[in-house]
């Protein structure tokens, strides 16, 4: 487990996780931190699957996805090795 002291460090964690062969990231947070492990593991070649705990204010992507806002009822999914496959896009410009 880590714990993000400031901005950046769930992307960097995530990447290092993937590049180690991680099957499994779980993003305990919100939509910030989900989109740190999201850009962390899109940058690398071995995709590891990454869990959702919404612990955050908004909490946006998890409320899209329909997942529940128990810590438990979440727990339970992830241990049940429920998946989803997202499509990700990166978009750049120079506007």
């Amino acid at each position: 487990m880590s714990i993000t002291n400031k901005s950046g460090d769930a992307e960097k964690w995530s990447r290092q996780a993937a590049r180690g062969g991680r099957q499994y990231i779980v993003a305990a947070g919100g939509d910030g931190t989900l989109n740190e492990v999201v850009n962390g593991v899109a940058r690398t070649r071995h995709k590891p699957c990454i869990g959702i705990l919404p612990l955050g204010t908004g909490n946006d992507f998890a409320r899209t996805l329909g997942l529940p806002f128990s810590i438990e009822e979440n727990i339970d999914i992830l241990r049940a090795g429920k998946t989803r496959a997202i499509d990700i896009v990166s978009v750049q410009s120079d506007r």
